[in-house]
């Protein structure tokens, strides 16, 4: 529960951060190739003042209201992690680099929430249940279907 807490409350000031930015700077760079560097040196620097005022925001929400100290860290954790991946987006490195940074992002992502599982929730059974599996899927579909509408 706290795991899911500390990713939607990073997630509600995440819109902050990229106020829009993302889907306004695509069309414009289609439109005005010739630009990209000074769209993306401008959106940088946008979204770097963006990302910190977003963090400060979280960090001081978090702290009002009262959540347990493993939330809050991991709702810091989640910020800082926000933080990198939006700046990753308007680097101005190539695709392969953008690829890779993912890549790294996402190892120390499922390396730390595999390490607190671990440590605060439960040793993982090696079993494979695919009635499980069914129950799973079919019980996910509704989420799957939401994520995708609201993110298209």
């Amino acid at each position: 529960m706290q795991f899911r807490i500390a990713i939607a409350f990073t997630g509600l000031f995440a819109i902050i951060a990229n106020f829009g930015m993302n889907n306004y700077i695509i069309r414009e760079l289609a439109r005005n190739k010739e630009q990209t560097s000074e769209y993306l040196t401008n959106v940088s620097v946008i979204k770097f003042i963006l990302s910190f005022l977003a963090f400060g925001f979280i960090v001081l929400t978090i702290n009002i209201m009262d959540y347990p100290r493993d939330t809050t860290y991991a709702v810091y954790l989640f910020g800082i992690y926000m933080i990198f991946v939006l700046f990753v987006i308007f680097s101005g490195y190539g695709l392969i680099e953008l690829a890779y940074a993912y890549i790294f992002v996402g190892i120390v992502a499922v390396s730390l929430s595999f390490s607190i599982a671990l440590i605060k929730i439960t040793k993982p059974k090696l079993t494979i249940d695919f009635s499980l599996w069914k129950t799973l899927i079919i019980g996910s579909i509704p989420f799957a279907l939401n994520a995708n509408i609201f993110l298209s």
